[in-house]
């Protein structure tokens, strides 16, 4: 599919070029395929190491095992509304999340969340490099310092659903610079499936078509962002939860849209204030693509700039931190503003000084490279040790399939896939209880939740096995109305 996508997208070459060209495709191929490969392995390590076992890899790895085998998004525990509803697209509004299921039919492990994540992150390079081959200058050097990027290398191996973000904003990027209408409708649907709040960022996009001439695509596509950010946020997700609003804007304390502008209107200098204390990331970010998007003004403007600002005036601070796979608002537009600058640029040069056009896109690597050298967390090396992740498994393939199971967030990831999996904050009751004592998630439960959690499984539940830091109980189970429905 990766081959297919880069020979398919590619701009065609002359005759003479044929042989350079099929020596770059399969360069790039190899590059993107290392590139895949060693994110299997370190997959597998984080899973053995209990990193991945957070809340949201094992909640969307829940949700997607629930759609598979029962046909519903519920999502237990994980994604709780304020009415006690579990179903997860009252949460976040992502129904391109199912074309992961039908792949859970093949599995019982969640790292098939891991594995597939990794596939869609190969489509989505495979689409870039499509995309970087309709601009001047190499896409080989383009495609490398892309991957070189911190925010990109951080939110890759994040192994969170918005990964999707990628490959459908690059197909909708990559439709409209050929001019295929049929690609273009392609992205734009996905993209706008793939989160509730894909319409908001999309929206400056449309704005800036609007600034620049395409008043009628800008204007088309501005009320389709629109329309669909409102009737999802507004209608759908409260429809799924029982909420008044989606929670989303509950980032920026506001319970309504209305209220979030309302807010903005009344203090303008807010912005300000949030500029002053959250330029670091913007900053970064445009230090690793050597500020290629400026050269492209009204793109930095516009699309750039906002969604900056939309980040410094959250009132959660994991929206302002370039380590926070939250940057996959800004990754697919950074991507293209810098391609965008970086043509402009190599346009000026080859008028002024044609010697040095082709040293636009190594810049772009050298800046990339730079920046990825003063961050400690690349590569992330020091990973626990794996014998506790299969240690775990051993154990927790024990219970019965359609059992439910109360363990630590950082366990979650381990439980079987049949096996339905609650936290140990809750008091529910359940069919065994899991855990490592002296051990909490900083995610997930306290220490004292895990204390009461041991006080229970001693007093009312039956020690199956020990070994370890493990403990599994059995516990006196749950009645009839409290049943969850049965896994084949």
């Amino acid at each position: 599919m990766i081959c297919i996508l880069v020979l398919v997208f590619r701009r065609k070459p002359g005759a003479e070029a044929v042989w350079k060209a099929r020596v770059t495709d399969w360069t790039a191929l190899a590059i993107v395929g290392a590139h895949i490969i060693t994110g299997v392995i370190f997959a597998g390590r984080c899973f053995d190491g209990l990193v991945l076992g957070v809340y949201d890899f094992a909640g969307i790895s829940s949700v997607l095992s629930s759609l598979s085998r029962e046909g519903t998004w519920l999502s237990s525990w994980f994604y709780t509304s304020a009415n006690g509803s579990t179903f997860f697209l009252g949460h976040h509004f992502s129904p391109m999340l199912a074309i992961y299921a039908p792949f859970y039919f093949f599995t019982n492990t969640h790292l098939m969340y891991a594995w597939l994540l990794l596939g869609t992150l190969a489509i989505a390079l495979a689409i870039y490099w499509s995309l970087a081959n309709t601009f001047q200058g190499s896409a080989l050097i383009y495609l490398s310092a892309f991957m070189t990027l911190p925010v990109y290398y951080l939110f890759a191996v994040s192994f969170h659903f918005e990964i999707l973000f990628l490959p459908c904003a690059f197909l909708f990027f990559l439709g409209r610079r050929l001019g295929n209408f049929m690609v273009t409708l392609a992205g734009l649907v996905t993209l706008l499936l793939v989160k509730e709040d894909a319409a908001l960022y999309l929206s400056f996009y449309a704005i800036y078509l609007l600034a620049s001439g395409e008043k009628r695509n800008g204007a088309i596509l501005l009320v389709i962002c629109v329309s669909w950010f409102i009737v999802a946020t507004r209608w759908i997700m409260p429809g799924f939860s029982g909420e008044t609003n989606s929670r989303f804007l509950t980032y920026w304390n506001a319970s309504s849209l209305p209220e979030l502008v309302g807010n903005l209107l009344r203090d303008p200098s807010q912005i300000v204030r949030a500029w002053q204390t959250g330029y670091q990331a913007p900053l970064a970010l445009m230090t690793s693509v050597a500020f290629f998007p400026l050269f492209k003004p009204r793109f930095a403007l516009l699309v750039l700039f906002p969604i900056f600002t939309i980040h410094a005036l959250s009132s959660q601070p994991f929206f302002r931190p370039i380590e926070t796979y939250y940057m996959y608002t800004v990754l697919p537009y950074l991507a293209l503003g810098t391609l965008e600058g970086s043509e402009v640029l190599i346009s000026f040069l080859q008028k002024h000084a044609p010697y040095l056009k082709r040293a636009v896109p190594i810049l772009l690597l050298c800046a990339a490279s730079w920046q990825a050298a003063l961050k400690t967390t690349i590569p992330q090396t020091n990973l626990p040790d794996g014998a506790n992740g299969k240690l775990a498994r051993a154990l927790l393939a024990k219970i019965e399939p359609g059992s439910l199971v109360r363990t630590h967030a950082f366990i979650a990831a381990q439980v079987p896939v049949n096996v339905r999996v609650s936290d140990l904050k809750t008091l529910e009751p359940a069919d065994y209880l899991f855990i490592e004592p002296g051990r909490n998630s900083p995610q997930g439960e306290s220490a004292d939740d895990v204390l009461r959690a041991i006080e229970t499984a001693k007093k009312s539940g039956r020690l199956v096995s020990q070994e370890g830091p493990f403990s599994l109980y059995r516990m006196p189970g749950r009645s009839p109305e409290q049943s969850i429905i049965r896994v084949n």
